[in-house]
């Protein structure tokens, strides 16, 4: 995953996490957040692969 410098992968990590808290208490939430992190990223690596996993 390529990043022009640490601030932008900290500002979409940021955003995943505004995605992920917005999702917390639907059910069924994990189609909407790994689309909406492709969104983000562009792809989805394994890293937020396991990002959303653990959170």
């Amino acid at each position: 995953m390529k990043f022009s410098s640490c601030k932008e992968k900290e500002e979409k990590y940021r955003r995943l996490k505004q995605v992920i808290k917005e999702y917390r208490n639907s059910p069924g939430p994990l189609i909407q957040i790994l689309h909406r992190a492709q969104n983000i990223f562009g792809y989805l690596p394994k890293e937020v692969q396991r990002f959303v996993a653990k959170e």
